[in-house]
């Protein structure tokens, strides 16, 4: 007996095409039966043929052509069988199994949801509302806050609890009784869910301060001069050159560039805002300009140096700050003190290295032109051979970071 295999071809305004492929034996009559009956359905073309009857591939096809453009679900996503319907061969009672089943899900989707309580689909919780009572819009990072909730609509016998959640736990967390935590700087929703109720509320994490890191030199430096300070008559070099290690031959620049890039990273992840002076290394940018730009964005300002001295036993760290009889920011002195002190001390309790103590220093052009606290950290001595090597250990690097990122944390504390 021969069989022949007849196709057809369903075309639809939505963009979908079907095609059913129908295997008939000699002999026999075949008469498709297809029936959508929509306006939006632009045509249908079958070949006629036998005595079988096909159901029709799309129950819901009215569902389908008549969901809201704002749907959050694709249409297209409706037909995910369509190579299995193409080739179907049905039997004399057989249909064509629906491509269709959740079109009237497609047809309800409402866009934006979640902003509002959402709806109940359990009869047992229709009624039901949950409300955050006084709920908190925004937070910086490092505190902490209490969310509280009331569900209303409860039938006599039920017993109401919310669950907490939060969006983005990288960016906060959120105990089983509503206390956030909130970590970095970023946008998360807070949600309230009792049974399939669901209240959420848009919190924005502020950071908790702004740092300015200044990494220390750049490829050429610049012997023009420059005020050493605001009205100053005495001059200095606007970028020294800087120093290299005795023994890597790593010019200071790259030292302070690697750092300086440990120690963003570290601040970031702990809630602040960091602003970089120089992210690269073939850059112009004086010290006077330096200090300017920080100024203008950040609330401290972090400046990282390498140490060199003719003698090469000399060892450890140290941190420069303004005195109170500099004429230019006297009244930053104190600040500028404390905050040397916090990271110097956290730093070398970090990395072990020798505390040299503080120096104060009122000829550097960079801390005079200054308006917020600031601080000039020597990480070690490059002229040192031991101290050079460490200097260029991506390890020891990222203690140094962490270590200062410690004391900032406590000069803020």
């Amino acid at each position: 007996m021969k069989k022949i295999v007849l196709t057809g071809l369903i075309t639809i305004s939505l963009g979908l095409s079907l095609v059913i492929g129908v295997e008939i034996g000699a002999g026999q009559e075949y008469s498709p039966i297809i029936d959508i009956q929509d306006e939006n359905v632009a045509s249908t073309t079958m070949l006629p043929g036998a005595s079988q009857g096909v159901a029709s591939a799309v129950p819901n096809i009215d569902a389908v052509a008549s969901a809201p453009p704002g749907a959050s679900q694709d249409v297209a996503s409706a037909v995910p069988n369509i190579d299995a319907v193409a080739s179907a061969t049905p039997g004399a009672s057989q249909g064509v199994t629906a491509v269709v089943p959740n079109a009237d899900a497609v047809a309800s989707a409402t866009p934006g949801a979640g902003e509002e309580t959402t709806a109940s689909d359990n009869p047992a919780t229709d009624s039901v509302s949950i409300k955050i009572i006084k709920p908190k819009s925004k937070i910086k990072a490092g505190q902490k806050y209490t969310f509280k909730a009331k569900i209303s609509g409860l039938k006599a016998g039920q017993k109401g609890k919310v669950k907490w959640s939060v969006s983005k736990t990288k960016y906060a967390k959120i105990t089983e009784k509503g206390k956030l935590t909130a970590y970095k700087s970023g946008t998360v929703y807070v949600v309230a869910k009792y049974d399939d109720v669901i209240k959420r509320v848009k919190i924005k994490i502020m950071p908790k301060y702004t740092v300015a890191i200044d990494a220390g030199h750049q490829a050429r430096g610049d012997s023009s001069t420059e005020p050493v300070g605001p009205g100053s008559s005495v001059r200095k070099a606007k970028v020294a050159g800087g120093t290299s290690g005795v023994v890597t031959k790593v010019p200071e620049y790259k030292l302070t560039l690697a750092v300086a890039k440990k120690l963003k990273k570290e601040l970031v992840q702990r809630g602040y805002k960091v602003v970089m002076i120089r992210t690269g290394h073939n850059v112009n940018i004086s010290n006077k300009e330096r200090a300017i730009k920080a100024n203008k964005s950040a609330d401290i300002c972090i400046r990282l140096h390498g140490d060199g001295i003719g003698d090469s036993s000399v060892n450890g760290a140290s941190a420069l700050y303004p005195t109170q009889a500099n004429r230019f920011i006297s009244k930053l002195s104190p600040a500028s003190k404390k905050l040397s002190e916090c990271v110097l001390n956290a730093m070398c309790k970090k990395t072990k290295a020798r505390n040299r103590g503080l120096s104060p220093r009122d000829d550097l052009t960079g801390t005079n032109w200054s308006t917020i606290p600031v601080t000039l950290i020597e990480m070690g001595f490059m002229s040192n051979p031991a101290e050079d090597r460490k200097l260029q250990d991506k390890e020891y690097q990222q203690l140094l970071a962490e270590g200062m990122a410690d004391g900032i944390d406590e000069y803020y504390n």
